[in-house]
């Protein structure tokens, strides 16, 4: 239950942060009124970079929304008595494909769900082999590889000053 408070923790603050930057760019696009058919042709360009934005910002915090609703209709189930062999948990009014959608996001196959409608809403009923793919034992030197693989990626382990065999450094003034 900690390992997934953890990681919902992590899931909504990447997926705030990527939806926040991608809005702040829709945001700093702006929309000027045309005056001449190249205007409206560059007034088009851009509101069709705003619809990209617009459209990513929504899938980020859609998967976002649905590993949450996942892992809290999952632990529901786990914290409840009796078997685990399916889990239910409700989508809210959406669509088929949006379902489908959410439940690819977060790794499950067709095979891994069905979907129900109960009174309009979308009821994502999650099989055994599914939450067998959604709740993963999560190996401590996997974890400690993986920090030190980001680590190394953000510089952490940089030596000041290395250069590869066979370069060397060079103050500016001297090109």
């Amino acid at each position: 239950e900690l390992y997934h408070e953890e990681i919902n923790e992590t899931v909504v603050k990447e997926a705030l942060e990527r939806g926040e930057t991608l809005l702040t760019r829709v945001e700093s696009i702006e929309l000027d009124i045309a005056n001449n058919p190249e205007d409206l042709a560059a007034l088009q360009e851009l509101n069709e970079a705003r619809l990209q934005y617009l459209d990513e910002a929504n899938r980020v915090l859609g998967q976002a929304l649905g590993s949450l609703e996942a892992s809290a209709a999952m632990a529901n189930a786990m914290k409840s008595p009796g078997d685990l062999e399916k889990i239910d948990t409700n989508l809210g009014k959406i669509g088929n494909e949006e379902a489908i959608v959410r439940m690819r996001a977060l790794g499950l196959e067709k095979d891994d769900y069905f979907i129900n409608t109960v009174d309009g809403n979308k009821v994502v009923e999650i099989s055994q082999a599914g939450m067998d793919k959604l709740v993963k034992q999560v190996d401590p030197k996997e974890v400690e590889l993986q920090n030190r693989v980001d680590a190394i990626k953000a510089g952490a382990e940089d030596e000041p000053g290395w250069l590869p065999a066979g370069i060397i450094s060079r103050p500016e003034s001297t090109f």
